[in-house]
Formats: C-alpha cells, sequence, structure tokens
C-alpha cells in the first residue's frame, strides 16, 4: 500500500498538474484508488504480495488543505508500527511538514515527488524530472531498504516556551531566513513560479534584502565549545544536511547527508559592496573559503544575535528569535 500526501498549493498549483500525471501513470497499472477524505480515514491498510504491489499497486492519497495539515496526516499514519510507504507530492515545505510529522521514522519509508519552486532536496539526490520514471524507480524498489538520511533540529524559545523544529535539507538564520519569509509573502514567487523560474525570483528577492539588512554582532558556540566565536556585521549562518539552498545555491557543497554531522555556512564581517560579488559565486558552489565565508561540520552549534531575526526550516517559517541551538537527531529517515 502506497499512501501519497498532495499539496496542492505548491508551485502555484502546479503540483495538481504534477499529480494528475503520476495518477495517470498508476490508473495504467490498474491500480486500486481509494480517495482518501479525512485524516481520520488515513491508516487503514490491506495486505498484497510485494510481485502484486509492482505491477498493479495499491495506493490512497489525501490532499493538505492547510499550513501544518501534512505534519498531522503523517502523525496518524506513522503512529502504527505496520510499515507504510509514503510519498509527498510538493515543495521542499511539503517534505519539511512530513518529517515533522514522522514518527517510528525506522519502520516507515519516505519518498518525494519534487513540486516546488527551489528543490533543493531533489537537486541534491538527483531525482528524475520525469514523473513516470521517478514513479517506476519508486515501484521497482519499494521492497527495498531505504537509504538512511540525517535529521536537522533547530531550537528556540517562543512565548516563553521551548520548541523544536525538524529539517530535511537546510535552516538558517539571518538573511537567507528573511529572503525565505519574503518569498513567501511575494506575488513574485507566484509569478516566476507559473513560468518555471523560481529560482530567478529567490535570486531577485535576495538582493532586495541586502539593501534592508542591518548587519549585526553574533555569537557561536560550535559543539562544546566553552568560548564563543564572536562575528562581527553578521549576515547570515546556514546550518544544512544536503547541500543546496534557496533555489540551488550550494552554500555547504560537500554536505553528507549520511555522516550524522551539520554543515556550516556562515558569511560575517563583510562590508556592503564586497557581499554582491559573492552571489554568483555561491551559485557556482565557488564562495567557499573566499574573505568573509566560514564553512564548518559540527554536530552542534548555539547562536546568540543582538536582535531577533527569522529562522527558516526547509524554507518555512516559524519564528523570529534571538538565540537558536542547530543538532542532528540521534533517528534516521528512510528514503526510496
Amino acid at each position: 500500500m502506497f499512501y501519497f500526501i498532495i499539496n496542492p498549493k505548491s508551485q502555484s498549483g502546479k503540483s495538481l498538474e504534477l499529480w494528475k500525471k503520476i495518477k495517470q501513470e498508476l490508473e495504467t497499472k490498474k491500480a486500486v484508488c481509494s480517495y482518501v477524505k479525512s485524516v481520520a480515514q488515513v491508516g487503514i491498510s490491506q495486505t498484497t504480495s510485494k510481485e502484486y504491489q509492482k505491477i498493479c499497486p495499491e495506493y490512497r492519497y489525501v490532499y493538505s488543505r492547510y499550513p501544518g495539515h501534512i505534519t498531522e496526516i503523517m502523525k496518524r499514519l506513522t503512529a502504527s508500527l505496520q510499515p507504510k510507504h509514503i510519498i509527498v507530492v510538493g515543495g521542499d515545505g511539503s517534505f519539511n511538514e512530513a518529517v515533522n510529522g514522522l514518527r517510528n521514522s525506522h519502520i516507515h519509508k519516505l519518498s518525494f515527488f519534487p513540486a516546488g519552486s527551489a528543490n533543493d532536496l531533489s537537486k541534491s539526490l538527483g531525482l528524475p524530472e520525469n514523473a513516470a520514471l521517478l514513479l517506476a524507480r519508486i515501484l521497482e524498489y519499494s521492497d527495498k531498504p531505504g537509504t538512511q538520511m540525517d535529521i536537522g533540529t533547530v531550537s528556540f524559545s517562543q512565548n516563553g516556551r521551548t520548541r523544536k523544529r525538524c529539517f530535511a535539507v537546510s535552516s538558517g538564520v539571518g538573511l537567507d531566513a528573511a529572503i525565505c519569509q519574503n518569498m513567501n509573502t511575494s506575488r513574485m514567487k507566484q509569478l516566476f513560479n507559473r513560468i518555471h523560474l523560481g529560482s530567478i525570483a529567490y535570486l531577485i528577492i535576495g538582493i532586495k534584502q541586502l539593501f534592508y539588512w542591518k548587519p549585526q554582532r553574533a555569537f557561536l558556540w560550535i559543539d562544546n565549545a566553552r568560548q564563543p566565536l564572536r562575528l562581527e556585521r553578521f549576515l547570515f549562518m546556514s546550518a544544512h544536511i544536503h547541500p543546496y539552498e534557496g533555489g540551488g545555491f550550494p552554500f555547504c557543497p560537500r554536505a553528507d547527508y549520511q555522516d550524522g554531522k551539520l554543515d556550516l555556512c556562515i558569511v560575517s564581517g563583510l562590508p556592503f559592496r564586497k557581499i554582491f560579488p559573492l552571489i554568483p559565486l555561491a551559485k557556482q558552489g565557488r564562495h567557499v573559503g573566499k574573505d568573509g565565508v566560514l564553512n564548518l561540520r559540527c554536530k552542534k552549534v548555539r547562536i546568540v544575535l543582538e536582535h531577533p531575526v527569522f529562522v527558516h526550516t526547509d524554507g518555512e517559517i516559524p519564528v523570529k528569535s534571538k538565540e537558536f541551538t542547530f543538532k542532528t537527531k540521534d533517528t534516521r529517515y528512510s528514503f526510496l
């Protein structure tokens, strides 16, 4: 049994077009479809042979209806110890919601059809752009163990309580999160998504945000360090499981999703005029080692800033705060 979760709003509705192609492929294999109308219905399973699953896969699907809905669906689906293969159709943010709702990660498997404006996870994993090819791969290897991937977490204080959020690709504080915040509320994103140029929107909004950004001082504690690293004119810090962020910028080109560590890209100490030349270099991964750019690898990092800034998790904006702690989880998830 395959469980599809579709975010109909990803890439300004392009995910619906992708789902139609996937569904058509499934129907040509004479799949049995049972439309799930409520979260309460999700989780009912039937047993079929592995061989039959590859030829005529049985599946169910549900559309997410509001922000956070995918997390709720995932909690319901994965609370059971009966193994399930769950496939998300949406953007990196949709997959982020799925990871945040994942329970019993050692039992269930996740797959992903990219239908977002950034698709950084897809780029990192080299997933086929052709829906039929990707579906064929998933069905062919459905009975095989998935690839074990790390999960990152970021903790922060909100309304006097400590909150934690997972991320599958990257999480960042500072300018990159401000760009994500602007992207999520910008009409430009919808316009460029319609013509399949979502990464250009990231670049344009990024340049605009540079003019509004006010550098500040930041302090970093790497792993178990007692003394912090002091950063003047802090611009941003991103913590990575996978190399890419912001629509294909390999901020951490050596990031390994199986090493149990975070790769950090930290930009600080630069006057305004020296920031712009870094942008085309960052797009090609040639920013590493340049003045003002620090790349580190660690299991934990705590950052404290003078003024509150946004944080993003796979492009989603949960909060604005002055202090954040990034870690890798002890558990992984199985990706196919």
